[in-house]
């Protein structure tokens, strides 16, 4: 049976003595000794039945006969590395890790929809969550720390392909007591008089950026207070009163005892939510297999 891992090691150091152009500066190269080159060469000489190399007081040259050998060898190489990689892609397929990237404020319903089939695909596969800000998570999509993130808004940078699931439209949460909180429906003019509560995180910030953007559109200016908590517990102020707050649609769907949740009345961007991962040809089986859940069951 042939040797794969000596002949792909001896064509190796082939290549290095056709770049460097001598034996020695190919040992110096390799950190290897100069008889170690020559014994390997000759090796791979007598494995092929030719001559690879003219060797004179100046140098070592390939012979047209190695030349030739030398590129379609060099193909053959590339050949078997990517199918090496092909198979380590797809044991990842049936064993493998997902690591995935969500905003800090993320509808659970969108867990349920996607990840409960994925997990019924490739039972076997790990998948890490790791929760951050939008900005943190294209740097680890690009760096490859992250498979794939959910971040908040629209992403238009290069490096990135990209990929709308989800579109909420925003609701006001206010106290039931309330005097607004039997109206059917709310606008940004009625709110001049009330405090805004958000909190001070990174999913805070872009609801208030969201916010600002859309109220700009009626003219006044928003009283907004910021709190060190989480939504939960900011929740949990408005129920007792101190303030009212803009929240996602699929946050109304859990109970919220003291909460009631109100649409705008007035045309308003949806709050969306993208997929983001590295713009390459090859994708890990396991991200694409993932991607085609995306495709069939996004909003």
């Amino acid at each position: 049976m042939t040797d794969l891992s000596f002949d792909l090691r001896n064509l190796r150091y082939a290549k290095c003595v056709a770049d460097v152009g001598s034996i020695r500066r190919a040992a110096d190269e390799l950190n290897l000794a100069q008889s170690t080159i020559s014994r390997r060469l000759q090796q791979l000489e007598h494995r092929i039945g030719a001559s690879l190399f003219v060797r004179t007081a100046n140098g070592t040259t390939l012979t047209p006969a190695g030349s030739r050998f030398l590129e379609r060898a060099e193909l053959g190489a590339q050949q078997m590395h990517r199918a090496i990689d092909d198979i380590r892609l797809v044991e990842r397929d049936s064993a493998g890790v997902l690591s995935v990237g969500i905003p800090h404020a993320f509808p659970a319903e969108f867990f349920r929809r996607i990840f409960r089939p994925f997990r019924q695909c490739l039972p076997n596969v790990h998948v890490h969550v790791k929760e951050a800000a939008a900005e943190a998570h294209l740097y680890a999509v690009a760096s490859g720390h992250l498979d794939i993130a959910f971040v908040f808004g629209e992403v238009t940078r290069k490096g990135y392909r990209c990929k709308r699931i989800l579109n909420e439209f925003p609701l006001l949460a206010l106290p039931n007591e309330h005097r607004l909180a039997k109206c059917e429906g709310m606008k940004w003019e009625q709110l001049a008089s009330e405090t805004l509560m958000l909190t001070d995180d990174p999913a805070g910030k872009e609801i208030e950026s969201y916010v600002i953007r859309n109220s700009s559109k009626w003219g006044g200016k928003l009283r907004i207070v910021r709190h060190s908590i989480s939504q939960e517990n900011l929740l949990a102020l408005i129920a007792s009163g101190m303030g009212m707050t803009v929240v996602p649609q699929s946050a109304a769907m859990l109970d919220r005892p003291g909460v009631a949740f109100l649409p705008f009345r007035e045309e308003i961007e949806p709050l969306i939510y993208n997929a983001v991962w590295r713009a390459e040809r090859r994708l890990q089986p396991v991200l694409c297999r993932f991607l085609r859940l995306l495709e069939s069951h996004s909003a």
